[in-house]
C-alpha cells in the first residue's frame, strides 16, 4: 500500500507551527524543533553566550502571559519572570557567566510564572552551554540553554511537579 505525498496545499499545522511539502529541509527542521520546544512541560528557552534570549517554548510565555516578540532580543535578567528581586537577578546574570565558560549551573529560585505573571513559584533552574562541536579552546559558546522544573509551594512543603517513577518497596 502506499500514500501520496502530500501536496503544497495538505498543511500542517501543530500549535501554529505550519509545514507544507514544499517547505525546505532547513525549514522543516525548524518548525520540528519548535514544535518540539513547544511539547515540553517544563519552562524551556535558549540564549545566546551573553545571555539574550533567542526562543522561549510557549509554557513559559503562556504562564505570564507574554509573547516571544516581547522578551525576543532582551537580555534574560531582564525578562518578567526574574522580576522578583535584584538579588534574583544578580543569581541569575552570575550563572549566565558561568555556563557561559561551560559549567553546568544549577540552583532554586523564585520566578513569575503564575496567574498570568501576578504571582511567583519556586523553581529548579540549570544553564548549560551548547557547543556547535565541541568547546574549542578559548572560543565563546554558541549559545546557552536554559530551563527549569516547576514547584508549587503547598501548606509549606514544596512539591516537585515532575513525574518521577515511585520507588517499590521490599
Amino acid at each position: 500500500m502506499t500514500t501520496e505525498p502530500p501536496t503544497s496545499a495538505n498543511l500542517v499545522d501543530v500549535r501554529g507551527a505550519a509545514l507544507t511539502a514544499g517547505d525546505s529541509r532547513e525549514r522543516h527542521q525548524q518548525v520540528l524543533a519548535r514544535i518540539t520546544l513547544d511539547s515540553m512541560v517544563q519552562f524551556v528557552g535558549l540564549l545566546d553566550a551573553h545571555g539574550t534570549v533567542l526562543e522561549i517554548n510557549r509554557v513559559a510565555l503562556d504562564a505570564v502571559g507574554i509573547t516571544l516578540s516581547e522578551v525576543e532580543g532582551k537580555p534574560f535578567w531582564t525578562t518578567f519572570w526574574w522580576q522578583v528581586s535584584e538579588e534574583i537577578r544578580a543569581t541569575l546574570r552570575a550563572a549566565i557567566e558561568r555556563a557561559a565558560r561551560g559549567e553546568f549551573v544549577r540552583w532554586d529560585t523564585e520566578i513569575y510564572g503564575r496567574a498570568g505573571g501576578s504571582e511567583t513559584i519556586v523553581i529548579d533552574a540549570s544553564l548549560w552551554t551548547l557547543w556547535a562541536s565541541g568547546p574549542p579552546p578559548g572560543s565563546p559558546p554558541w549559545s546557552l540553554h536554559w530551563h527549569w522544573w516547576l514547584r508549587a509551594l503547598k501548606q509549606g512543603r514544596t512539591r516537585v511537579l515532575r513525574r518521577t517513577p515511585k520507588k517499590r518497596r521490599p
